[in-house]
């Protein structure tokens, strides 16, 4: 027989030690679909604790989609919701977050015939004039415990303005026949990322040799000198005219903004 005074003992030891916690004491209020968070006004911004979350079943029956098309897990789902006056696209980041992070949209009451998409951290979402969008935040890996999360919503910044131009001139290098050519680049705006591609282009005898190029670009609104080389897929670049194609582009999550332009050039060594 166990010792009155041991036995006492064993039950004054604290609940938490056991491993037990109060029943759902630090459950979100946002844990179901039905106590989504209201959006009401943008930009929105909201930090929760996500570790006492849930996922139901109904919440697994609406991501669906998002696991057909990638989604390693479903766990600790928490819900907002945005009812749009007017059509409007959102910008859904949970960059900040202190565990790994998707996002699913839904026109509508969630389920599958009204999933929007689903992405991991960031997520854009048009919602149409009158439309209710829900919003679905969870630990997209297998067992993820969940954490802090840092949630913003917002609307886009709109797509970065871009200006290019190709120089008249470029070299050859007669040895491995590669070429370089160049120009300016300006990018005004936000942009995730930026660049410039292109080919160049010339008729050697008979033959026309082609090569293509691409290189980075900074966006901070100021024009700076751009240079790439183009190597030859077929044969070599030589000395006299040739046509260079380039693209300069520049992204984020409201669009790309891009520039054309066609120019012949002339390759000297």
């Amino acid at each position: 027989m166990i010792p009155r005074h041991i036995l006492i003992g064993v039950l004054a030891v604290p609940a938490y030690l056991l491993g037990a916690s109060p029943a759902d004491a630090a459950v979100p209020s946002n844990d179901t679909i039905t106590g989504a968070t209201a959006i009401t006004t943008l930009p929105f911004l909201d930090t929760i604790d996500t570790t006492d979350a849930h996922t139901r079943a109904d919440e697994l029956a609406a991501a669906q989609p998002c696991i057909a098309i990638g989604a390693p897990a479903i766990e600790k789902a928490v819900w907002y919701r945005y009812t749009a006056s007017a059509n409007i696209t959102l910008l859904v980041d949970t960059t900040a977050s202190s565990y790994s992070t998707g996002i699913a949209a839904y026109h509508g009451t969630p389920s599958p015939s009204t999933f929007g998409g689903c992405a991991p951290v960031r997520l854009t979402t048009s919602v149409a004039g009158g439309e209710t969008a829900y919003l679905m935040v969870f630990g997209d890996m297998p067992g993820s415990p969940g954490g802090t999360l840092r949630i913003t919503v917002q609307e886009p910044p709109p797509p970065p303005q871009v200006s290019l131009s190709v120089d008249a001139t470029g070299t050859f290098d007669p040895r491995s026949g590669s070429a370089s050519v160049g120009g300016t680049f300006t990018c005004t705006g936000v942009a995730d990322f930026s660049g410039i591609q292109g080919q160049l282009t010339q008729t050697v005898g008979r033959f026309s040799v082609s090569g293509f190029f691409s290189t980075s670009a900074p966006c901070d609104g100021v024009e700076h000198a751009w240079t790439a080389q183009a190597t030859p897929q077929n044969g070599k670049f030589a000395g006299g005219p040739a046509t260079v194609q380039a693209f300069g582009f520049a992204c984020n999550a409201g669009g790309c903004g891009q520039a054309k332009v066609t120019r012949q050039v002339r390759l000297s060594r």
